[in-house]
């Protein structure tokens, strides 16, 4: 998949002359400068142009109509964090395909119309929100030594009061007064109370899978206590816990959380990585002397703030969780904790089962947290496909044998050793089975 990138903006140094605030531009005016507004690459409806005289800055139209007169300081037309945050779900969406159609070589248009549909049928789609914008696009506008918001047609939608304003999210904007922080919306809702410190924005830029939620958050401070919101859908915890994980994208394009930002390192000891996770979605909260698990998707408690230590294992889908000396998982994209505790966890696949360990038996379960085969093994060793299903090759009292992912023995446990083979030239897959110091094959069709 391809890597998110950030999309620079393009300016065009057109000198076109103007009349007045409400007539078209005549031979006579001319602009020191006159850029094509562009989001996500392509110019805003009615081809918006920022135009400048004096120091001064306002918008015009593709007619040359002025729309917001120029007098205003500044007019911020960089919407960097906004179409990042479409970026990332265009690149991990189901329906990524629609958004590269063309370029991929596709030449259906039936096809094209049919993903159009479904994402036009989605409220919250990438396509929508970028067309909400592009049909009624705000502006961050400052007068004097104060900023507010508008709109194309010089309405405010935020007084010009705040010391700075700048989008950071999907309709979310942090506003400076007074040297403290408030988070608005482009209606001029304050979303959290005030804070001193507002640390922005954790965005992403690696490859992530196919469908897969990414959780952009900032992280908001009042005296101490810790809050955050999630800058795509505006979920927000006000600043009430005694600490929450900071996190940060490395050179090597790694992205490690911790309490402690000094933990975050390219030469990290053997302490400081037990000490530290990878983020996806999920992050440690301190109340008092005890942490707890949150959700930045939902920005909901998966775990009451009740344990001495929590480690978190693996990376991106479905991580293996340490809660003090137990151990489970998350499923549902690391939304919800699976509600086991065991001896141990560990990905008996990359991206598909857990093993685990209680009692001294062992089991599995899938990445959506079923239950596949009951924890009463010595081992599960390894898996296979067949046909459209799986088998799992387990140990019982020393001795090994397959089973399929309902639990039912296809090979009794009675072999020395089991281990599943793939002919490459002949894409033949077949067991190769050991007793009694004896060898047998078994194409696995046949199983």
């Amino acid at each position: 998949m391809k890597l998110v990138c950030l999309f620079l903006l393009l300016t065009s140094q057109l000198f076109i002359p103007s009349n007045s605030l409400s007539q078209s531009i005549n031979e006579e005016t001319i602009y020191d400068s006159n850029e094509l507004i562009r989001f996500s690459r392509k110019p805003l409806d009615d081809s918006l142009y920022l135009i400048s005289q004096s120091s001064k800055f306002g918008i015009r139209n593709s007619d040359g109509k002025i729309l917001v007169p120029v007098e205003y300081d500044q007019i911020k037309v960089d919407f960097k964090y906004r179409e990042e945050l479409l970026l990332l779900e265009i690149y991990t969406s189901e329906n990524e395909e629609f958004y590269f159609f063309w370029e991929e070589g596709n030449e259906s248009q039936a096809l094209y119309e049919e993903l159009l549909k479904q994402e036009l049928d989605k409220p919250k789609s990438p396509l929508n929100l970028e067309n909400k914008f592009r049909e009624a696009p705000y502006f961050v506008a400052q007068k004097g030594e104060l900023w507010g918001v508008i709109n194309s047609l010089n309405e405010v939608l935020i007084p010009l009061e705040y010391n700075s304003i700048e989008g950071i999210g999907q309709d979310i904007l942090l506003a400076k007064k007074n040297n403290m922080f408030n988070i608005l919306t482009p209606d001029n809702r304050i979303l959290t109370t005030p804070c001193d410190t507002v640390l922005t924005p954790y965005l992403h830029s690696r490859s992530l899978p196919y469908g897969t939620n990414f959780a952009a958050y900032a992280v908001l401070i009042e005296d101490n206590r810790y809050g955050a919101i999630n800058l795509f859908n505006g979920e927000l915890v006000q600043p009430k816990y005694d600490g929450l994980e900071y996190c940060s994208q490395l050179p090597e394009d790694h992205f490690p959380c911790s309490f402690n930002p000094q933990d975050i390192c390219l030469n990290c000891s053997k302490e400081q990585r037990m000490r530290n996770h990878h983020y996806y979605n999920v992050l440690k909260y301190k109340s008092g002397n005890k942490v707890g698990l949150l959700d930045m998707m939902r920005i909901k408690e998966l775990t009451p703030p009740s344990y001495n230590s929590i480690r978190i294992m693996g990376s991106w889908q479905n991580q293996i969780i340490q809660l003090d000396s137990l151990y489970t998982f998350m499923t549902n994209e690391n939304m919800r904790l699976h509600e086991g505790r065991y001896d141990s966890v560990s990905y008996l696949t990359p991206n598909m089962y857990f093993k685990i360990y209680s009692s001294g038996s062992v089991g599995v379960y899938s990445f959506n947290g079923d239950q596949v085969l009951k924890t009463e093994w010595q081992d599960v060793t390894s898996v296979f496909g067949k046909e459209n299903s799986f088998c799992f090759v387990v140990k019982y009292k020393g001795k090994y044998g397959v089973v399929d992912e309902h639990g039912r023995l296809i090979v009794r446990t009675k072999y020395d050793k089991i281990e599943h083979h793939y002919d490459k030239e002949s894409r033949r897959r077949y067991l190769f089975l050991e007793r009694k110091g004896k060898m047998e094959e078994i194409d696995i069709k046949d199983l």
